[in-house]
């Protein structure tokens, strides 16, 4: 809010109007009105007015979310049609390439047999990071598959691209959890993995989520780098955000960490709650 706070700083106002902005029961922001000193309150007519505002502003913006989840869509689409039966048509070639060498007894140690299977890895990876990627970008992907399903597939594209070996534990039943849940949850593991590759230099990784009777249990544990949690670092604003995201949920977020031995970023969300992310 320091943002919105410094733009207040400098206007000369008295009163203000709050009308929220709402869609399906759903609260997307609000439009606020502010009064100058000396200015009386606003009369039915102008409350009336300012009320027609907000609804419209609400229509735009709904709009434009279903513009760029159409978008999202077509991409996705477009993606895997192309791209994605590519590359998997690669990893055909490139495996009867391997079993031709094999069948005409050449040595699979040799320049060719290590080009060819370089490629065949190379292929494997691109595959898993754009399965990965349409995934991202189909709009309600995550409710359709879970979870679970959903970290694996973001282990599997970040263990091909970065080279580290990223486990995923869990049910293989489907959670039952709330749709904004599911959201922040996976974006708080999907930083913690972000972090694992980007800071930690790990050779490994594990993600491993239980479910129990009363929570709701995720971790994310990685086997190098380690940091001082205390410290803080100019310009990270990944453990802020992770924060920020289990309080909307109503989460605990902790983090266990020492130089030079690993880190294990865990999220408790209590089950006997109702699963919604507060508003705001």
């Amino acid at each position: 809010m320091r943002g919105f706070a410094a733009a207040l700083a400098g206007l000369d106002w008295q009163g203000a109007i709050y009308v929220p902005l709402s869609w399906e029961d759903e609260l997307i922001g609000f439009l606020g009105v502010f009064l100058p000193s000396g200015v009386a309150g606003p009369g039915d007519a102008e409350l009336a007015f300012f009320t027609a505002l907000a609804n419209q502003a609400a229509v735009v913006v709904i709009n434009a979310r279903l513009a760029a989840a159409l978008e999202r869509t077509r991409l996705a689409r477009e993606l895997h049609d192309s791209v994605s039966q590519a590359l998997f048509s690669m990893t055909m070639h490139a495996r009867a390439a391997q079993l031709s060498m094999a069948k005409a007894g050449l040595d699979e140690t040799a320049p060719l047999g290590r080009s060819i299977t370089q490629l065949a890895e190379l292929t494997r990876g691109a595959l898993a990071e754009m399965r990965a990627l349409i995934f991202e970008l189909r709009p309600g992907a995550l409710a359709e598959e879970g979870l679970v399903a959903a970290l694996r597939k973001q282990g599997a594209a970040l263990s091909a691209r970065e080279l580290v070996t990223i486990a995923v534990h869990g049910p293989e039943q489907r959670l039952e959890l709330a749709a904004g849940v599911e959201e922040h949850l996976y974006r708080i593991v999907s930083e913690a993995l972000h972090n694992v590759v980007k800071h930690a230099h790990a050779g490994s990784a594990a993600v491993t989520v239980v479910a129990q009777a009363s929570v709701l249990r995720l971790t994310v544990s990685d086997d190098r780098a380690g940091f001082d949690p205390k410290v803080k670092r100019a310009g990270h604003l990944g453990l802020s955000t992770m924060a920020q995201r289990a309080e909307a949920i109503g989460a605990e977020l902790t983090i266990s960490s020492e130089p030079n031995s690993g880190t294990i970023v865990e999220v408790s969300l209590p089950r006997t709650r109702p699963d919604q992310p507060k508003a705001g």
